[in-house]
């Protein structure tokens, strides 16, 4: 379902399928629709891809003036 908080944490349980061509992803996107993307903010808390079963990515698109346009991703490793 769709919610809006200003603060807080989100806490998720879910259950990923694996293997080649799946891309299951859990992201929050902000919800000034008139700004725009990536201008309304996303914030990617998981992703996995299928065919890397034990590494999980998380992202923040961004326009930001720390490093210009882009994202700054991170990956762990099980």
């Amino acid at each position: 379902g769709l919610a809006q908080w200003t603060y807080g944490f989100v806490e998720v349980r879910a259950k990923l399928p694996c293997g080649k061509g799946t891309w299951p992803a859990i992201w929050m996107l902000g919800a000034d629709d008139a700004a725009g993307w990536p201008a309304q903010g996303e914030i990617d808390i998981m992703e996995q891809v299928g065919w890397q079963p034990g590494v999980i990515h998380g992202t923040i698109p961004h326009q930001g003036p720390i490093i210009g346009r882009g994202s700054a991703p991170r990956s762990a490793r099980n």
